[in-house]
């Protein structure tokens, strides 16, 4: 459970860096975190998306730019990007897929996002490393300052 949240905390960041709108496929997707009534989007796993994807909704992760920040972040194989890749297609396939239903109430939206993305991270978990597992886990614990954070150490 420790290990998953240390994945669940790894990506919300990963989130942010991919704000900047870049396509794989031609299916318009998207992904939001498992608060749709607030949607603060997450990393939702795609399987076709579109540049309109991203950029109807620019809160929406970017695939590619979520593998890229987990690569550097994480030194993850040519194998494991690969494997990796497809899951955050689907995400945000399926999480655009939920968000556009509008028979769908915010609550059950809110839902099956966080079901969906519970289960891709679940399918991402599998293919890190020991040592990768570790390194979230200690992410986790010890966050790096947000950049967006501030301290007031210029008003001496």
């Amino acid at each position: 459970m420790k290990t998953l949240l240390a994945v669940l905390a790894l990506l919300p960041s990963l989130a942010l860096a991919a704000s900047s709108p870049t396509a794989t496929s031609p299916a318009t997707t998207s992904t939001t975190s498992p608060h749709p009534a607030t949607i603060s989007p997450t990393p939702a796993i795609p399987t076709t998306t579109s540049p309109a994807a991203t950029e109807t909704n620019p809160t929406l992760p970017n695939p590619t730019e979520e593998l890229k920040v987990m690569t550097e972040r994480l030194k993850l194989s040519p194998s494991q990007q690969a494997a990796i890749k497809p899951i955050l297609v689907a995400e945000l396939d399926q999480t655009k897929a939920i968000q556009d239903n509008p028979k769908l109430t915010a609550q059950q939206k809110h839902d099956q996002v966080g079901t969906v993305h519970r289960a891709a991270l679940q399918k991402i978990k599998a293919l890190f490393t020991p040592a990768q597992m570790t390194q979230i886990e200690q992410e986790q614990d010890n966050p790096p300052p947000s950049p967006t954070s501030t301290t007031a150490s210029t008003s001496k």
